[in-house]
């Protein structure tokens, strides 16, 4: 990868300061793993009073690598976040750095930032689907969504979906977004699988046997009470199926253990919560597929993180999905259970089938690099930069 342009680039890394990692994080940390290997100038941004050394271990790992560390210790990032909602309270004023651009890689850019911005844009669920998320997100999207928007220098989005989104509904111009899709981390979801580790993440988490494996958000657009009712509908014609395992946090989790204890399969649906980071691979490699029937996505990076370690994918075809998976995936209509329970069946059943998904699938994967991704990425900032 050739070096980028001397450009003094900022990067607001509040997604990092938390206990747990979701796709939004995960997209954070390939950019900035890209700029560190470059040596690139790069200064992280972030409100650390109140926050625990845990919370802020990722981002003082890049500061061991080399990347300026510019904290906030004065204020809290709950608060600002709450103020400049109604009052053009200036980033500036808690941020004394400097650089030509700042990049913000959750979906919102505040007032009074100093240089140029550049705004990652992931998707725009709370704005078209308040009812998906809790009543603070949904309130901080119809006040913020096109301002934001309009802040921004230029626009950086994960899927072409989205931006079809983004233009329709927070009156964007085309030419201000760019579409770069997001990378894999081929370091950690590869095809080579590790025995050993893949029984150890088991006994973990309590899996006894063969299973079909979700990760991601436990809420109600990722439409896991449709999964189940669908395992359901596929242990009534082959009671030996592998057992269903959903990892991840959200506030989901009651509702869908009252409904598989009511639809009779309680025993063989199991919600593990939060997975380690360390374990996720291993137990995408141990899984017989791996489903996710997500109603609504900007990208979907979890079955691509599947197909790289070689697991056949059950997939939405809803939004960016599709566009995403392509045909290396059994793509389903999300609101299908029937298909989904045939789907379910022939991915267990149907060896030959689901070679060819393993082939596809790796095929698939290896097309969504970090080198493809900084490429178009550096190209942005030197757009902006001017």
């Amino acid at each position: 990868m050739e070096k980028p342009q001397k450009i003094r680039i900022a990067y607001d890394v509040q997604p990092l300061v938390s206990y747990t990692r979701t796709g939004i994080e995960n997209v954070t940390i390939s950019v900035l793993e890209s700029m560190v290997a470059l040596h690139a100038d790069i200064t992280l941004t972030y409100f650390s009073k109140g926050k625990t050394d845990k919370e802020l271990h990722d981002v003082l790992t890049y500061g061991a690598k080399g990347a300026k560390l510019c904290p906030c210790a004065f204020f809290r990032s709950m608060t600002y976040n709450a103020l400049w909602l109604f009052l053009p309270v200036p980033y500036r004023w808690f941020f004394r750095y400097e650089a030509e651009l700042t990049h913000f890689q959750n979906n919102y850019v505040p007032p009074g930032v100093k240089g140029k911005t550049v705004a990652t844009i992931h998707d725009i669920i709370p704005l078209l689907h308040p009812e998906w998320v809790t009543r603070k997100a949904g309130l901080r999207a119809r006040l913020c969504s096109v301002r934001s928007c309009k802040r921004a220098d230029h626009i950086v989005t994960d899927s072409h979906y989205s931006k079809l989104q983004i233009v329709e509904h927070c009156k964007v111009s085309p030419e201000k977004i760019t579409v770069i899709p997001c990378a894999l981390d081929h370091g950690r979801f590869h095809e080579a699988a590790d025995a050993a580790m893949i029984q150890r993440a088991k006994e973990n988490y309590g899996i006894d046997g063969d299973y079909y494996f979700y990760i991601g958000s436990v809420v109600p657009h990722k439409n896991l009470g449709m999964l189940i009712r669908a395992y359901a509908r596929a242990l009534d014609k082959d009671a030996a199926l592998p057992m269903l395992v959903l990892g991840g946090g959200g506030r989901s989790r009651e509702a869908l253990d009252a409904l598989a204890a009511e639809l009779g399969v309680g025993s063989r649906v199991k919600l593990i919560g939060y997975v380690d980071d360390a374990y996720v691979p291993a137990l995408m490699h141990g899984a017989v597929a791996f489903v996710f029937p997500s109603l609504y996505e900007g990208f979907g990076l979890p079955p691509l993180e599947a197909m790289a370690c070689g697991t056949p994918v059950v997939c939405s075809n809803a939004t960016s999905l599709s566009e995403v998976v392509c045909d290396a995936g059994i793509l389903l209509n999300p609101e299908d259970p029937e298909a989904w329970a045939e789907a379910l069946i022939t991915v267990a059943r149907d060896r030959d089938k689901c070679t060819l998904l393993r082939w596809k699938g790796l095929m698939r994967a290896k097309l969504f690099t970090r080198e493809a991704m900084m490429e178009k990425l550096r190209a942005v900032y030197a757009q902006v930069k001017g």
